[in-house]
Parts: C-alpha cells; sequence; structure tokens
C-alpha cells in the first residue's frame, strides 16, 4: 500500500471517528436538556384520567457510502535489448576490372636472306573482369535479451455503506392535556433539533469526505501513472539505442556494399521495431486501464455522496 493510500485510509477513519463523537455529543446535550424539563405531576389530574407517559430513546441510524481502497499487484513482463557493439571482420566477393596486356594483333615481319616471314603481336592493354575479395573491419551491434519485469499497485475502490446509529427521543402517552401536551412539544422539539443537528453532521461530513478526497485519489493515480511512464521512458531509450546503433551499422556497411550483411541487419531491425512497438502496446494498455478506472472511481464518487 502506497503512502498516498494509507493517508486516505487514514483520513476517512479519523472523519467517521469525529462523526460519531458529534453525534454522541448531540445524544448527550438532548439527554440534558430533557432532564431539565419539568415533568408534569400526574396527581394534578383528575382521577378519572389514567395518565401515563415515558421517554424512551429509539434507535436511528444515518448511512453514507465512503470509499475502500484495496490494492492488487499488477506485473508486466516483456525481453528488452541489451546492446553490445563488437568489432567484426567482414570479408566478400565483388566484381572488379583491371587492365591486362595482351596481344591485340599480329603482323608480318621479314628477317633475313632469302627472307623469312614472322609473325609478331602488338600488345595493348585489355580490361578483364576478375573476383575481387574485399575485406574491412566494422563495429557491428550484438543483442542479448534482457527479462524486464515492471511491477505496479493497481487501486481498486469500492463504495462501502457506513451505517452510525444513534437514539432519538420519544415522548409516549396514554392521554394528552395542557401541561402533559406542553412537556410533548418540549421533548419533540429536542428530537427535531438534534435531528436537524444531526443532518447537519451528515452533509458536512459528506461535503468534506467528497472534496478532501478527491484530490487524494487524484494524487493516488497520479502516482501510479507517473511510475509507468518513468518505465516507459527508460524502455524506450534503451530500444532507441539500438536502432540507433543497427542503422548506423547498415549506413557503414551499406557504403562498403556488403549486401549480405546488410539483409542481416535489416531483418534484426524490423524484428526489434516489432518487439518495441508491442512493449510500448502493453505499458500504454495499462495506463488506460487505470485512466478508465480512475474516471470509473470520480463517477461512483459524486453519485454515491
Amino acid at each position: 500500500m502506497s503512502d498516498i493510500d494509507k493517508k486516505i485510509q487514514e483520513k476517512i477513519k479519523k472523519k467517521e471517528a469525529l462523526l460519531k463523537e458529534k453525534i454522541e455529543a448531540l445524544q448527550k446535550s438532548a439527554k440534558s436538556r430533557i432532564d431539565d424539563l419539568e415533568e408534569p405531576n400526574p396527581n394534578d389530574f383528575e382521577a378519572t384520567v389514567d395518565l401515563q407517559f415515558d421517554i424512551k430513546w429509539k434507535i436511528t441510524s444515518i448511512k453514507f457510502d465512503i470509499p475502500k481502497f484495496s490494492m492488487e499487484l499488477e506485473k508486466i513482463s516483456f525481453d528488452v535489448p541489451e546492446v553490445k557493439m563488437e568489432t567484426e571482420k567482414i570479408s566478400f566477393d565483388v566484381p572488379a576490372v583491371r587492365m591486362k596486356r595482351t596481344c591485340l594483333f599480329k603482323k608480318p615481319e621479314f628477317h633475313g636472306f632469302p627472307p623469312k616471314v614472322y609473325m609478331k603481336c602488338v600488345y595493348g592493354d585489355k580490361p578483364e573482369v576478375y573476383t575481387k575479395r574485399v575485406e574491412f573491419k566494422t563495429d557491428i551491434p550484438k543483442f542479448s535479451s534482457k527479462r524486464v519485469e515492471i511491477k505496479f499497485d493497481k487501486p481498486v475502490v469500492k463504495m462501502e455503506t457506513i451505517e452510525i446509529k444513534m437514539h432519538l427521543p420519544q415522548f409516549y402517552l396514554t392521554s394528552v392535556e395542557g401541561e402533559i401536551n406542553n412537556y410533548s412539544e418540549d421533548v419533540q422539539e429536542i428530537g427535531n433539533d438534534m435531528n436537524s443537528e444531526v443532518k447537519k453532521l451528515s452533509d458536512n461530513f459528506s461535503s468534506e469526505i467528497n472534496k478532501e478526497l478527491k484530490q487524494d485519489i487524484k494524487d493516488l493515480f497520479d502516482e501510479i501513472q507517473k511510475q509507468l511512464i518513468q518505465s516507459r521512458d527508460e524502455i524506450s531509450a534503451n530500444y532507441n539505442n539500438g536502432i540507433a546503433n543497427i542503422k548506423t551499422s547498415i549506413k557503414r556497411l551499406k557504403e562498403a556494399n556488403a549486401t549480405d550483411k546488410v539483409k542481416e541487419l535489416e531483418s534484426q531491425l524490423s524484428q526489434l521495431i516489432t518487439e518495441f512497438d508491442n512493449a510500448l502496446k502493453m505499458i500504454d494498455a495499462n495506463l488506460e486501464d487505470l485512466a478508465k478506472e480512475e474516471s470509473e472511481v470520480f463517477m461512483n464518487f459524486n453519485a454515491s455522496m
């Protein structure tokens, strides 16, 4: 449970306890007011009138819906690349042209007497295609996978009804005349006053809970979202570094016409981009779920208050 969650729970408990204390104080005040009233004496009335009256404290209750929090541990697991640049010797054959001295044609020459005819070559350079071995060294990214697990507490908020019981004064009698009627009205007035004060307390309780907890709940969700976004940024930096290294190597290899190695790295680049996209989708889906949960909490919260 996060510090913010603990803060919310403690605040609700304190508010609930304070409300109960105030209602108990109201009950004590009402009882004191009734004790201070002058009770009518039944002996003052005619004997034919059967007077019986009593003050009873009737149990009633007020109910509130308040948020109750529980935290569920969520896990996101995936592989992220670890990149290490290694110098690699690249060798491959390429077609090349060189000039080769060869006999272009023969022309007759005469030597001796009687003269003899000899055919003599006239030499010149002609282009010749051959296979040339190209070798060079360059840094190539080497990848290994590292399993990463992101853990976070996902808040689950449910509205729970709490009930606070209290006693209200009730006047019971079989016959109402003169002084007894006045006494009954005084008791009823005390009960009405108590009801009115309890309603004010309950309205204030709802208003304060609504006002104060909304910001606390928002802070709770903001804290979790911040943690996920930070993890998202770290993973993005890791992938972007690997992608940049591959692109640099591909460019260098293309300049050297190392086509086979270029194809190999281009395949790795495509796979890395796909894995990067999948990792972000997993995190973004959880961020979206948190946003929906937060909206639902506030909707339920407003409806119950």
